[in-house]
């Protein structure tokens, strides 16, 4: 009986020192956080889970939650980490200058049997595949061809107010 109680209380002991780790570690980095809490993760992500906000609104919570912060931590189920990035010199380093250290986004776990569209899209994309999507890509969004577009943009738009 007694060594049953201490597994117990040694297992509830490493789970609670693993919890409060995972979800400490922005503030361990000296980033802003939207403090997270086991299972669901941060508010935004508690409020997703709930359905009490739609997926779109979680970064605009965090967003708007932090004004005055560049960087924003968060947490999602189990302690998964995000960043939300607030200052345009940051994403501009990241999207720009060291794209080559942020290459992949987080894994997105669907079957592309019944998900083709979305597992193509490429901001979903991993790896080689999305390297190949985007040199194919990239020519389309030079700053000519898009200046070419603005025509038939403004004529979409119009149609659609």
């Amino acid at each position: 009986m007694i060594d049953t109680v201490s597994l117990v209380l040694i297992v509830l002991t490493i789970f609670y020192l693993w919890t409060r780790k995972t979800f400490s570690y922005f503030r361990s980095q000296g980033i802003a956080e939207d403090p997270g809490y086991f299972p669901l993760g941060s508010k935004a992500s508690w409020k997703l889970l709930t359905t009490k906000i739609a997926f779109l609104q979680m970064t605009d919570q965090i967003y708007d939650e932090f004004p005055n912060e560049r960087i924003i931590g968060s947490y999602g189920p189990l302690g998964t980490r995000s960043i939300v990035v607030k200052d345009m010199e940051l994403i501009r380093l990241v999207l720009i200058k060291d794209f080559d250290h942020f290459v992949d986004r987080r894994h997105i776990v669907a079957s592309m049997k019944t998900n083709k569209y979305f597992m193509n899209m490429l901001t979903v994309m991993r790896g080689d595949k999305w390297k190949e999507m985007r040199t194919i890509i990239s020519p389309v969004f030079t700053s000519g061809k898009l200046k070419s577009m603005m025509p038939i943009i403004h004529k979409v738009i119009d149609f659609l107010l």
